[in-house]
């Protein structure tokens, strides 16, 4: 009897654990070297009202949204690309006028700075905003680098430079909002306003990330010939 609950237990928490979604696991995206920083961006698939002015409410929502997606072993710190009356989105994700590139979950560039619009297709414009600027691929992926259909409306609270809108920032009755849809230039991140009762995407943009270096073979064979004395003394 003992045998078969304990049977019925070990199955049960396998079922429960492969039912859980493990995190995503973000690669380095190609071309970039040890050393070098980047950044990745995501949309939500979740929808959320732009009813609080409170930035927190995002921060906490896009994390959420995020699902614990780690890169090089630890979590990403994430932050929504949404602008209130009180802060730019620019100011609030940091890195403004950086060149640090920034990609997709699946290493697509998005953009080679977080620079605004001239040459070099900054993150902060479009690409009718001024002749070669702007982002270089379509947004609309979800974490984990899938693009991403379907309604593709997203809040942000800002002009196409980051700054916040001055009628209609994140938390008032009317909030300004991008469409992530390719091809994603002209109003990626401002295109027009509606009212806050609507429910959209939030765009996430993660910390500044360090591509560190994998270890070299060397260091593995040394890792390995350690393990093997220590094995034998005991």
């Amino acid at each position: 009897m003992k045998k078969s609950i304990i049977a019925f237990s070990l199955a049960t928490v396998f079922f429960l654990t492969t039912q859980t979604q493990a995190a995503v696991i973000l690669q380095t995206p190609s071309g970039l070297a040890a050393g070098d920083t980047f950044r990745f961006i995501f949309v939500t698939e979740g929808t959320i009202t732009p009813t609080s002015a409170d930035i927190s409410t995002y921060d906490t929502f896009v994390t959420s949204q995020a699902g614990g997606a780690q890169y090089q072993g630890a979590t990403i710190s994430w932050k929504p690309i949404i602008s209130t009356s009180a802060i730019d989105a620019r100011d609030h994700v940091g890195g403004f006028d950086t060149n640090v590139p920034v990609f997709g979950g699946d290493g697509t560039k998005i953009a080679n700075s977080m620079t605004t619009n001239g040459p070099g297709n900054g993150l902060w414009g479009s690409f009718f905003d001024s002749p070669g600027s702007g982002i270089l691929a379509s947004p609309a992926r979800s974490v984990d680098g899938t693009l991403v259909t379907g309604d593709l409306y997203v809040w942000t609270g800002s002009n196409s430079d980051g700054t916040r809108h001055a009628s209609s920032p994140v938390g008032d009755s009317f909030v300004t909002f991008g469409n992530a849809s390719p091809p994603a230039g002209e109003g990626w991140l401002s295109l027009t306003a509606a009212p806050n009762n609507q429910s959209f995407r939030v765009y996430g943009i993660s910390e500044e990330l360090t591509v560190i270096p994998e270890p070299s073979r060397l260091v593995l064979l040394a890792l390995g010939a350690i393990g093997l004395v220590a094995r034998r003394k005991r």
